[in-house]
Protein backbone atom coordinates (compact mmCIF):
# COMPACT_ATOMS: atom_id res chain seq x y z
CA UNK A 1 0.00 0.00 0.00
CA UNK A 2 1.34 3.93 -0.65
CA UNK A 3 -0.29 6.43 0.58
CA UNK A 4 0.29 9.89 -1.20
CA UNK A 5 0.37 11.94 2.08
CA UNK A 6 -0.79 15.70 2.62
CA UNK A 7 -1.13 16.59 -1.26
CA UNK A 8 -1.15 20.65 -1.62
CA UNK A 9 -3.49 19.77 -4.07
CA UNK A 10 -5.21 17.22 -5.71
CA UNK A 11 -7.78 17.77 -8.87
CA UNK A 12 -9.76 14.65 -9.24
CA UNK A 13 -11.45 15.84 -12.91
CA UNK A 14 -14.82 15.32 -11.87
CA UNK A 15 -15.15 19.07 -13.21
CA UNK A 16 -14.06 22.19 -14.14
CA UNK A 17 -15.40 23.87 -10.89
CA UNK A 18 -13.15 24.49 -7.63
CA UNK A 19 -15.20 21.57 -6.02
CA UNK A 20 -12.57 19.49 -8.26
CA UNK A 21 -9.63 20.23 -6.09
CA UNK A 22 -9.39 19.20 -3.06
CA UNK A 23 -6.45 20.57 -0.13
CA UNK A 24 -4.17 18.59 1.95
CA UNK A 25 -5.50 15.45 1.76
CA UNK A 26 -4.21 11.49 1.60
CA UNK A 27 -4.30 9.27 -0.99
CA UNK A 28 -4.70 5.13 -0.68
CA UNK A 29 -3.32 3.41 -3.53
CA UNK A 30 -2.73 -0.33 -3.59
CA UNK A 31 -1.98 -2.47 -6.31
CA UNK A 32 -1.86 0.56 -8.81
CA UNK A 33 -5.15 1.32 -8.19
CA UNK A 34 -6.78 4.91 -6.31
CA UNK A 35 -8.95 3.03 -3.02
CA UNK A 36 -9.50 6.16 -1.10
CA UNK A 37 -9.03 9.78 -0.96
CA UNK A 38 -9.24 11.52 2.82
CA UNK A 39 -8.69 14.24 4.81
CA UNK A 40 -4.88 14.39 5.67
CA UNK A 41 -4.00 12.13 8.87
CA UNK A 42 -7.72 11.02 9.31
CA UNK A 43 -7.28 7.45 8.55
CA UNK A 44 -4.68 5.36 10.00
CA UNK A 45 -2.90 2.99 7.70
CA UNK A 46 -2.78 -0.77 8.72
CA UNK A 47 0.00 -3.47 8.02
CA UNK A 48 3.92 -3.49 7.80
CA UNK A 49 3.82 -2.94 4.16
CA UNK A 50 2.50 0.53 3.95
CA UNK A 51 4.89 3.52 2.26
CA UNK A 52 4.19 7.11 2.90
CA UNK A 53 5.42 9.71 0.66
CA UNK A 54 5.05 13.53 1.89
CA UNK A 55 3.71 15.31 -1.46
CA UNK A 56 2.90 18.60 0.24
CA UNK A 57 4.69 20.20 -1.99
CA UNK A 58 3.17 18.77 -4.91
CA UNK A 59 -0.13 19.10 -6.86
CA UNK A 60 -1.92 15.69 -8.49
CA UNK A 61 -3.95 14.35 -10.69
CA UNK A 62 -5.02 10.98 -11.29
CA UNK A 63 -4.46 9.74 -15.05
CA UNK A 64 -4.65 11.55 -17.94
CA UNK A 65 -6.40 10.85 -21.33
CA UNK A 66 -4.58 11.10 -24.38
CA UNK A 67 -7.61 10.70 -27.42
CA UNK A 68 -5.56 10.47 -30.32
CA UNK A 69 -2.05 8.79 -30.78
CA UNK A 70 -0.03 6.41 -32.83
CA UNK A 71 1.64 3.77 -30.41
CA UNK A 72 4.07 2.32 -33.06
CA UNK A 73 4.43 5.77 -34.94
CA UNK A 74 5.67 8.19 -32.24
CA UNK A 75 9.74 8.82 -33.34
CA UNK A 76 9.78 6.31 -36.19
CA UNK A 77 12.26 7.03 -38.95
CA UNK A 78 12.46 5.24 -42.33
CA UNK A 79 14.92 3.16 -41.29
CA UNK A 80 12.90 1.87 -38.32
CA UNK A 81 9.57 1.11 -39.83
CA UNK A 82 10.62 -2.36 -40.80
CA UNK A 83 11.27 -3.13 -36.74
CA UNK A 84 7.79 -1.83 -35.88
CA UNK A 85 5.98 -4.56 -37.92
CA UNK A 86 8.38 -7.31 -36.70
CA UNK A 87 7.26 -9.36 -34.10
CA UNK A 88 9.04 -7.48 -31.53
CA UNK A 89 6.95 -4.40 -32.37
CA UNK A 90 5.63 -4.78 -29.25
CA UNK A 91 8.55 -3.93 -27.40
CA UNK A 92 9.74 -1.21 -29.10
CA UNK A 93 6.33 0.18 -28.58
CA UNK A 94 6.93 -0.29 -24.60
CA UNK A 95 9.89 2.26 -24.96
CA UNK A 96 6.89 4.54 -26.02
CA UNK A 97 4.36 3.62 -24.14
CA UNK A 98 5.58 3.28 -20.75
CA UNK A 99 8.69 5.33 -20.63
CA UNK A 100 7.12 8.50 -21.98
CA UNK A 101 3.24 7.91 -21.61
CA UNK A 102 2.96 6.40 -18.14
CA UNK A 103 5.75 8.62 -16.63
CA UNK A 104 3.88 11.50 -18.22
CA UNK A 105 0.72 10.40 -15.97
CA UNK A 106 -1.37 8.91 -18.78
CA UNK A 107 -2.84 6.27 -17.61
CA UNK A 108 -4.99 5.73 -21.02
CA UNK A 109 -4.09 6.05 -24.30
CA UNK A 110 -7.14 6.12 -27.48
CA UNK A 111 -4.56 4.41 -30.35
CA UNK A 112 -6.06 5.89 -33.62
CA UNK A 113 -3.90 3.75 -36.19
CA UNK A 114 -1.08 1.53 -35.58
CA UNK A 115 -1.40 -0.70 -32.61
CA UNK A 116 -2.41 -3.95 -33.04
CA UNK A 117 -4.69 -6.19 -30.63
CA UNK A 118 -1.23 -8.47 -29.65
CA UNK A 119 -0.32 -5.35 -28.37
CA UNK A 120 -3.34 -4.75 -26.00
CA UNK A 121 -3.23 -8.24 -24.54
CA UNK A 122 0.72 -7.55 -23.82
CA UNK A 123 -0.17 -4.62 -21.89
CA UNK A 124 -3.40 -6.03 -20.28
CA UNK A 125 -1.75 -9.07 -19.21
CA UNK A 126 1.27 -7.01 -17.66
CA UNK A 127 4.40 -8.37 -19.77
CA UNK A 128 4.48 -5.00 -21.52
CA UNK A 129 4.31 -1.61 -19.47
CA UNK A 130 2.05 0.61 -20.77
CA UNK A 131 -1.22 2.42 -20.51
CA UNK A 132 -4.74 1.03 -20.71
CA UNK A 133 -4.99 0.71 -24.64
CA UNK A 134 -8.27 1.33 -26.99
CA UNK A 135 -7.78 1.00 -30.29
CA UNK A 136 -9.54 2.40 -34.00
CA UNK A 137 -7.61 -0.93 -35.18
CA UNK A 138 -7.32 1.48 -38.67
CA UNK A 139 -7.18 4.51 -39.56
CA UNK A 140 -10.21 6.24 -41.31
CA UNK A 141 -10.34 8.56 -44.06
CA UNK A 142 -12.40 8.74 -48.33
CA UNK A 143 -10.72 7.81 -50.65
CA UNK A 144 -7.34 9.27 -51.63
CA UNK A 145 -7.46 10.49 -47.91
CA UNK A 146 -4.18 9.89 -45.49
CA UNK A 147 -5.39 6.23 -44.90
CA UNK A 148 -5.88 5.20 -49.03
CA UNK A 149 -2.71 3.27 -49.02
CA UNK A 150 -3.60 2.02 -53.03
CA UNK A 151 -1.35 2.61 -55.85
CA UNK A 152 2.20 4.53 -56.10
CA UNK A 153 1.26 8.03 -55.37
CA UNK A 154 -0.80 6.76 -51.95
CA UNK A 155 -0.83 9.80 -49.69
CA UNK A 156 1.59 8.92 -46.47
CA UNK A 157 4.15 6.76 -48.92
CA UNK A 158 6.35 4.51 -47.29
CA UNK A 159 4.10 4.52 -43.87
CA UNK A 160 1.62 2.12 -46.33
CA UNK A 161 3.95 -0.86 -44.96
CA UNK A 162 2.83 0.14 -41.73
CA UNK A 163 -1.23 -0.10 -42.19
CA UNK A 164 -1.50 -3.15 -44.93
CA UNK A 165 -4.98 -4.48 -44.94
CA UNK A 166 -5.88 -7.91 -43.66
CA UNK A 167 -7.25 -10.19 -41.59
CA UNK A 168 -7.94 -8.28 -38.04
CA UNK A 169 -7.24 -4.88 -39.47
CA UNK A 170 -9.74 -4.11 -42.31
CA UNK A 171 -9.08 -1.42 -45.02
CA UNK A 172 -10.12 2.07 -43.54
CA UNK A 173 -11.42 3.89 -46.74
CA UNK A 174 -14.77 5.21 -46.36
CA UNK A 175 -16.86 6.99 -48.47
CA UNK A 176 -20.08 9.39 -46.59
CA UNK A 177 -21.23 9.66 -43.11
CA UNK A 178 -23.05 5.85 -43.38
CA UNK A 179 -19.70 4.20 -44.00
CA UNK A 180 -18.10 6.22 -41.50
CA UNK A 181 -20.02 4.69 -38.94
CA UNK A 182 -20.31 1.56 -40.12
CA UNK A 183 -16.80 1.29 -39.86
CA UNK A 184 -16.45 2.30 -36.95
CA UNK A 185 -19.31 0.30 -35.36
CA UNK A 186 -16.94 -2.46 -36.97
Amino acid sequence: MIILSNIHKLYDGTSATSRSIHERVDMWIDDGTIKAVSPHNTARPFGSDVHRIDCSAYTVTPGLIDCHGHVTLWGVGNDEMDRMNSPEAPFWAERILYRTLVHGGVTTLRDVGGATGVLKRLVDQGVVLGPRLKLAICMLSTTGGHADFRGPDRCCGDLSRLWPPGPGRPSGIVDGPWECRKRVRE
